[in-house]
């Protein structure tokens, strides 16, 4: 039996018969909820959410006309409750018809709904309401977090780790609470025979525990030491935070750091998300931001070209740009026209290697749609070369195009069509 359940039982005598007041024990509280909402049953996927509201509301109201402190946490307790409750539906979700094709839909929202009533209760009551009094209650909130998130089942549809993440960086950010908690997950963490999700689990609070504290050093040591894999998703919250926080300079060492396990993702959301931080960090922090974001760009070539691209024309690197673009084997057809346009108003002849290179890559594909593209792309270059004053350079690439690919009838005749200066009979 878990240690709110033990509790619950040795005070349920004291909210026999009455609704809870502001004055009781949480324990009281959990035992009267229990009492009245702990056999509720669902048996579709939709009867979850309107159970959800429809217990949200009875017990909120409950709390009223409390004052603001106690009702903050009342229902910061509630949430709490109200996860756990639904962790248990979804136990028996071989009872719920349309679970498998409704449940997690219906999940999402009450999950939505948890971190906005947290946040709501944080909100009413800020940390500094909070006195020595409260100080059970919030041992208490961090007793039922701790064994909510590690006691979840697999396939919770519950915001544990956000609503541990949020409580631990407002209402439990103390220093003698921290101890405890560290106290508290310290033996799961380090215990080698261990469930091994449950100790990663230790690990990953003992990290979001560091990050409150702003001990960034043992947060990244317990990662590489302590995880068997690192997921980029599960730091982005806190890196989000650091940004709209404008900690700059912290933001940038953590990009940094998780760099090497962005190297092994390939053209994921991650990666966006990743480089759109680092964007935010360029446009704040020093001159090493500007080099270690460049570093980074280059290494994740070529997921990061998007955003090699903007850093690039904003600092007006347009043969730096041109390289990338050969090297990568990018076409002008699939080049945004804009960028085009500006790099060519800037030097037309940083464009002439990504056509020529782009011409021979649609003619080596040997069929007729390729050769339309490449005409296309001749006719371009057959324009720059203009602009430049250099139309006996482009006939003589032209004539020796047509010597090399004199056997490539279909090309010959794409050539025709397309009335090519170049084109002879």
């Amino acid at each position: 039996m878990s240690d709110a359940r033990k509790k619950t039982t040795h005070v349920a005598h004291e909210s026999q018969g009455r609704t809870p007041k502001s004055t009781d024990s949480y324990p009281t509280w959990w035992s009267y909820w229990e009492r009245k909402y702990g056999r509720t049953q669902v048996t579709y996927a939709h009867a979850m959410e309107t159970s959800y509201v429809r217990i949200w509301g009875e017990l909120n109201k409950l709390a009223d006309d409390w004052e603001r402190d106690k009702q903050g946490l009342y229902d910061g307790f509630v949430v709490l409750y109200m996860m756990q409750l639904v962790d248990r539906w979804t136990l028996r979700f071989g009872e719920i018809d349309d679970y498998a094709q409704m449940g997690a839909y219906y999940l999402s929202r009450i999950a939505d709904g948890c971190i906005e009533r947290m946040r709501a209760a944080v909100q009413s009551c800020p940390s500094e309401m909070l006195g020595i009094r409260d100080d059970a209650y919030r041992q208490g909130l961090a007793s039922v977090l701790a064994e909510g998130l590690l006691g979840k089942p697999d396939h919770s549809g519950m915001p544990w780790f956000q609503v541990y993440k949020l409580l631990w960086s407002t209402w439990l950010n103390d220093r003698v609470l921290l101890e405890q908690e560290r106290a508290r997950l310290r033996p799961l963490a380090q215990d080698p025979y261990q469930d091994a999700r449950k100790r990663e689990g230790a690990i990953h609070l003992l990290v979001s525990l560091d990050l409150v504290a702003g001990e960034d050093d043992n947060a990244w040591e317990r990662i590489t030491t302590g995880l068997r894999n690192v997921e980029l998703e599960a730091w982005f919250p806190y890196l989000t935070e650091m940004a709209e926080k404008q900690e700059w300079e912290r933001l940038q060492q953590w990009l940094i750091w998780l760099r090497p396990y962005v190297d092994k993702v390939y053209l994921s959301q991650e990666t966006e998300m990743y480089l759109e931080l680092w964007e935010k960090v360029e446009e704040h922090a020093t001159a090493f931001a500007e080099a270690a974001y460049r570093e980074t760009l280059v290494r994740l070539l070529p997921a990061s070209f998007w955003a090699y691209e903007a850093f690039l024309l904003r600092r007006e690197e347009y043969r730096t740009w041109a390289d990338a673009c050969v090297m990568l084997g990018h076409s002008p057809l699939h080049l945004q026209p804009d960028v085009l346009k500006r790099v060519e108003k800037a030097d037309a002849r940083l464009l002439l290697p990504l056509y020529h290179y782009a011409i021979e890559k649609q003619i080596t594909a040997g069929h007729r749609e390729a050769y339309k593209s490449a005409v296309k792309l001749l006719k371009k270059l057959d324009l720059l070369y203009k602009k430049l004053k250099a139309t006996p350079q482009y006939e003589e690439y032209g004539a020796r195009l047509l010597a090399q690919y004199a056997r490539h009838r279909a090309f010959q005749e794409e050539l025709k069509k397309g009335k090519l200066f170049i084109y002879h009979d």
